[in-house]
């Protein structure tokens, strides 16, 4: 009754944010009291509702009727609800700058598509959610963090495609795709493996395995979306990015380098900005408690987490002192202390030019 009475007074919203549970008239019939009663449309007032899995048939039906833009289950993740208020901002349109790639079966009536997402890095994890939901119209993306996780996901979320990290903590993507292979029947599911390796061979180990595909790290839009027609649409080649294009190996932050990847997409680079923001405030925390610990494996594990964060937003100069630390052997302690203070000082250098770049455009 409230919001009915602040759009009747003639109030300007760029957008509604609906919940479906409300007392007095749940979401729904307020939606069909904006469209109806006050001859509001799509255009004039995009709309974003929120209600709980078990609604999903009834709220999908009317939704279509009431032309409701987005629909976000509840509980409501910021990265959902960055990628919901980007669509509503961006909507392609004849006259936009920003070209976006047309989804696969745009149609709302279509069957939705489960993506099985395995991935350990939540920097990486966020870019390829984001990604998704902008490529496909009606994806269910089943997030995991290890192999074993992966396994356990396959037999009951029965996904349509796999995206599989290969270095997993616990149990590895190799290992994950060949549990996943004595567990079909009939069915092949299109595994993609998600490594940041530069190794020669790597596509050939991969498809030994069981793979069916190969996507460098960091992932590259158009490299995903040519992924996705191939194994859910109808396009039977691929050409395979070089992992390392685009990628400038100079300065401290590339942000032109990760806008072009991106195909100048600036709110995903905003988005991707934030995660990598929280992802480096806890960090320090994370990397003394290890170097306490003494284990050079768990500290090497975390570089390697670090690498692909860093590698994901065109942090050259960490990338490269955390793939260092990765890939060192037991050295001397006063060495592993300086190249483990030379990380410290980068992170906290980052974090403060990443933060004031966010601050910038606000």
């Amino acid at each position: 009754m409230e919001a009915l009475e602040r759009l009747k007074s003639g109030e300007k919203y760029d957008a509604v944010i609906m919940d479906y549970h409300m007392p007095l008239i749940d979401g729904l019939a307020t939606i069909r009291l904006i469209r109806h009663d006050l001859n509001l449309s799509a255009d004039e007032l995009p709309i974003i509702l929120l209600h709980s899995s078990s609604e999903d048939e009834k709220v999908m039906n009317v939704s279509r009727e009431l032309a409701v833009d987005r629909r976000l289950v509840k509980p409501v993740t910021a990265d959902q609800l960055f990628e919901a208020l980007s669509y509503l901002k961006h909507r392609p349109d004849e006259s936009s700058v920003i070209s976006t790639p047309s989804p696969l079966a745009a149609s709302v009536d279509v069957e939705p598509v489960t993506i099985l997402l395995v991935e350990d890095n939540q920097v990486n994890m966020l870019l390829a959610k984001t990604l998704l939901k902008q490529r496909l119209a009606n994806v269910r993306i089943v997030e995991v963090v290890d192999g074993q996780q992966a396994i356990d996901a396959f037999q009951t979320a029965h996904p349509d495609l796999i995206l599989m990290d290969i270095q997993m903590p616990i149990v590895n993507g190799y290992e994950a795709t060949r549990a996943i292979r004595r567990l079909e029947t009939g069915k092949r599911t299109p595994i993609i493996a998600l490594t940041a390796g530069t190794v020669r061979g790597e596509r050939e180990k991969c498809l030994l395995a069981g793979l069916d595909d190969y996507l460098s790290k960091p992932i590259i839009p158009n490299a995903l979306n040519t992924i996705l027609d191939k194994w859910l649409g109808q396009q039977d080649d691929i050409l395979l990015p070089d992992e390392e294009s685009g990628l400038s190996r100079q300065g401290h932050f590339d942000r032109q380098g990760l806008l072009a990847r991106m195909n100048q997409d600036q709110l995903l680079v905003d988005i991707l900005i934030e995660g990598t923001l929280e992802y480096l405030s806890a960090f320090p925390a994370r990397f003394a408690s290890i170097r306490q610990e003494g284990a050079l494996s768990k500290l090497k594990a975390l570089a390697h987490q670090l690498k692909g964060t860093a590698l994901t937003v065109n942090l050259l100069r960490l990338a490269d002192l955390a793939g260092t630390l990765e890939h060192t052997r037991p050295i001397d302690s006063d060495e592993l202390a300086e190249l483990c203070t030379d990380i410290e000082t980068e992170v906290e250098y980052v974090y403060n030019l990443l933060k004031a770049d966010s601050k910038s455009r606000q």
